[in-house]
């Protein structure tokens, strides 16, 4: 490679065969786009002649390398000829990252370094700043390393060298994070000099610098389509800019505390937050308008929110030990739940809207009706503790609930009498799902453990993790429900394979327990809130922080994807500058 990125390989003469028997001359590029290759072939090449040629496919990146044409893949059984690859055609490498499972991590000790993950081993060190490096991240297609230090600057690596590519210089101050944009051409910085920087990759050259923040700002993360730079500042604001003009496009207004929960409406449109300020907002997702203010719970801290499936009331509950039901339309009070004898810290509606499920802090879960508010079930029989969790099954037919006593218990929605209880877990549950087919029951526990139930028979079909101290905050399937991602006490998140019960990837990065850890819907992401007031996005396939959202100043205690998935969650977070980011 040459200073600033991966050389273009030019191959005139390699591989089996004279000159003559070359047919054909294809170039190699990645998923963005870049050139790895342009190189003769023949006819009978396969995948085993073509890698060697590739001089940055070394090493378990090599070994992890696939190849595509026309959405067929190149092995080394298949040759060029039968899938059709014809002079001037292009070959698509992808490297699965699963196969290298690679993490980087940045060190108060003035370096990053890139680990193997199942071995534990460090492979490269990247050594070159003269303060501790506070932000570490791959590029989109692993092949770089961006850091940021306490020494001001940020630099970009070639991660499979682990030469240093080139030092970006410009701020006055520590640098807090460092962020590629989602194509790799450009970078951006977050200074504690009050600014936000925007730079060249390929040159190293500060294009922009972004203006506007009264202190330091400590975080700066493209779009999702690169067309906006969103920062946060101590000074309480988070901004939005474009990175072509450096023009800020608004300043994005919050709640007077802690955000602690936040959801999208069905359609997007719309964001329901809760806040310790004592209040919940419902919000415009594409514009960031405040649309209402839901006041009604006093003093209290508004703990949970959530939609109905039409998007026309809007649920919350509080310390006060009610749940309320608002009218999306009016911002007005619909309805009021009271009935529990302490505070009220989770509701969900039934998948047809018919039915609101609480679950409190007296040891009870209950069944409402939303229409006139009178509530149909008390779910107490077989808990000795509060109860911690309570979710519909996928179909509505069944309530699952959880309690601080390690007990789940499946119930009948109509009759409101327990079907099943699972029990084996020694400490509290803390968290309590469904499958996507309603078949299995997923359990978190303070004992260090997630167990998978048939709902079915009720015996525990796989004990994911052993006992221990580390205690479980929180567990969740994929959608495809072949994997678990559970959350730890101890900061860390895992993913696990459900069917042998192994520990595939351990996502390492925040600094304090998370809280939460959920799939996005096409499985391709984590995304886990830590108490460090971070909450991040992880690649799935390699364990590797895509984007760590920073800018709370307190605790996250929950995080969630729009059913569209993290395009939109990201959108609509930059515009709110509230809750989930």
């Amino acid at each position: 490679p040459d200073s600033q990125s991966a050389q273009t390989w030019h191959v005139a003469r390699v591989g089996p065969g004279s000159p003559a028997a070359f047919a054909m001359r294809l170039s190699v590029l990645t998923l963005s786009g870049r050139e790895l290759a342009s190189l003769d072939a023949a006819d009978a090449w396969t995948k085993s002649d073509i890698c060697p040629l590739i001089p940055e496919l070394e090493g378990p990146v090599l070994r992890a390398s696939r190849f595509w044409y026309n959405g067929v893949e190149l092995t080394d059984s298949t040759t060029l000829q039968a899938l059709g690859i014809e002079d001037g055609a292009c070959l698509q490498v992808v490297v699965d990252k699963s196969a290298i499972e690679l993490v980087v991590t940045g060190s108060s000790d003035h370096t990053a370094r890139i680990w193997h993950v199942q071995s534990g081993e460090c492979i490269r060190t990247l050594a070159g700043h003269g303060e501790r490096v506070m932000s570490a991240v791959f590029s989109p297609d692993g092949t770089r390393v961006l850091t940021a230090s306490f020494d001001a600057t940020a630099k970009l690596w070639c991660a499979a060298s682990g030469d240093c590519i080139c030092t970006m210089q410009g701020h006055d101050a520590w640098v807090y994070t460092a962020r590629f944009s989602p194509d790799a051409t450009l970078l951006v910085t977050a200074g504690d000099d009050g600014t936000a920087k925007v730079w060249s990759a390929e040159a190293g050259a500060c294009l922009r610098t972004l203006q506007g923040h009264e202190v330091a700002v400590c975080f700066a993360v493209f779009s999702p389509d690169g067309a906006m730079v969103l920062t946060t500042s101590l000074d309480g604001t988070a901004k939005l800019w474009n990175p072509s003009t450096g023009e800020c496009l608004c300043t994005l207004c919050k709640h007077d505390s802690f955000v602690c929960s936040a959801v999208f409406s069905g359609d997007g449109a719309l964001v329901l937050t809760a806040s310790w300020d004592h209040t919940a907002k419902l919000w415009n997702a594409d514009s960031g308008d405040c649309l209402s203010t839901l006041e009604g719970h006093g003093e209290h801290e508004v703990r949970c929110v959530a939609f109905s499936p039409d998007g026309t009331l809007a649920l919350t509950t509080a310390d006060d030990r009610i749940a309320k039901l608002w009218s999306v339309e009016s911002g007005e009070c619909a309805r009021t739940l009271r009935g529990h004898g302490n505070a009220v810290y989770t509701a969900a509606f039934s998948p047809d809207g018919a039915l609101v499920l609480t679950g409190s802090d007296d040891r009870t879960a209950k069944l409402w009706c939303t229409n006139t508010g009178a509530c149909l079930h008390t779910l107490r029989e077989g808990h000795d503790d509060e109860v911690t969790a309570a979710v519909y099954s996928p179909d509505g037919s069944q309530v699952l609930t959880a309690s601080a006593a390690g007990i789940a218990k499946l119930w009948d929605t109509r009759s409101g009498k327990g079907l099943r209880v699972f029990r084996g877990h020694s400490g509290a549950i803390a968290s309590a799902s469904f499958s996507s087919d309603g078949a299995r029951v997923l359990t978190a526990s303070s004992d260090g453990t997630a167990r998978i139930w048939c709902v079915r028979s009720g015996q525990c079909f796989r004990k994911l993790g052993a006992e221990s101290c580390d205690a479980l905050l929180s567990a969740a399937f994929s959608p495809d429900g072949t994997r678990v991602v559970t959350a730890t006490l101890q900061g860390r998140a895992c993913i696990w394979d459900c069917e042998l019960g192994e520990r595939l990837r351990t996502l390492v990065g925040h600094e304090a327990p998370v809280t939460t850890a959920v799939f996005s819907p096409d499985g391709a992401k984590v995304l886990t809130a830590s108490e460090d007031g971070s909450a991040k996005l992880w690649d799935t396939a390699s364990g590797t922080s895509a984007a760590s959202l920073d800018g709370h100043d307190a605790a996250l205690t929950c995080a969630a994807f729009s059913p569209e998935g993290p395009r939109l969650l990201a959108r609509a977070a930059a515009a709110l500058g509230c809750g989930v980011k």
